[in-house]
């Protein structure tokens, strides 16, 4: 998991993401959400948690994905205002 959160790479971190639901490791799966946090797209996350019943693994993601994504509209929403403002 380290190894793929180094490499930068979404395409590594989302079939080692695949590959521990195909074992069935859903200790990894949990995991691997928070080490490739960043790398990771939260649809494909979402899809395979849905597929293979994951969701009470996915949840505390899903719910970072959403924070993450507020505060990065409420930063956007502050420049706009900023720029509004001058």
């Amino acid at each position: 998991m380290i190894t793929a959160a180094a490499s930068s790479s979404t395409e590594v971190s989302e079939e080692l993401l695949s590959y521990f639901v195909d074992i069935g490791n859903k200790e990894c799966f949990a995991a691997i959400l928070y080490i490739c946090f960043d790398l990771l797209r939260s649809d494909v996350v979402e899809e395979l948690s849905w597929q293979h019943g994951l969701q009470d693994f996915y949840m505390p993601y899903k719910i970072q994905i959403q924070r993450s994504s507020v505060d990065r509209v409420r930063i956007y929403y502050c420049i706009y205002m900023s720029a509004v403002a001058y």
